[in-house]
């Protein structure tokens, strides 16, 4: 006698939409990048929390940085504004470039990113753009995040 598990009656799979097959294969993406995951989440609580406590760390280390970086990394941190995503995302990228200890956090000793990719992206691309930006060959924030963000992608 068949046991009820092969009874011959399968199983029917709901079918997914292609939205619904976007919307997984997204998922998945942020659960293996982290990088990726701060970009594209509109849900920015974990780059804020991981640009504060390079703000807190940076004031720690240097007490006497100007109003300027005050006030304007506080506004990036912690205003909720669409528009402000600009903003998160240019302080992340800058702090990877000039942290080589949080650069490396990436991939060591837990990866949170391809570490491949990583590698390329950082080795490759990250230091000329943010040179770029510094010595105004990129004019805006924006210009300057979109290219950073449009080569991570792509890699």
């Amino acid at each position: 006698m068949a046991s009820s598990s092969s009874s011959g009656k399968k199983r029917k799979r709901k079918k997914l939409s292609i939205y619904e097959q976007i919307a997984r294969v997204e998922k998945l993406k942020w659960d293996h990048d982290d990088i990726y995951m701060m970009m594209m989440n509109p849900d920015t609580t974990k780059i804020d929390k991981e640009l504060k406590e390079w703000r807190e760390q940076t004031l720690a280390k240097y007490p006497k940085l100007s109003g300027r970086f005050q006030r304007n990394t506080d506004r990036a941190i912690k205003d909720e504004k669409r528009f402000m995503r600009i903003a998160k995302h240019g302080l992340l990228f800058l702090r990877i470039w000039m942290d080589p200890e949080y650069a490396r956090s990436f991939i060591d000793p837990k990866p949170r990113v391809n570490p491949q990719k990583f590698k390329r992206f950082y080795e490759d691309h990250l230091d000329k753009c943010c040179r770029d930006l510094l010595n105004t060959n990129t004019t805006t924030l924006q210009a300057f995040v979109e290219k950073v963000r449009s080569i991570y992608i792509k890699l």
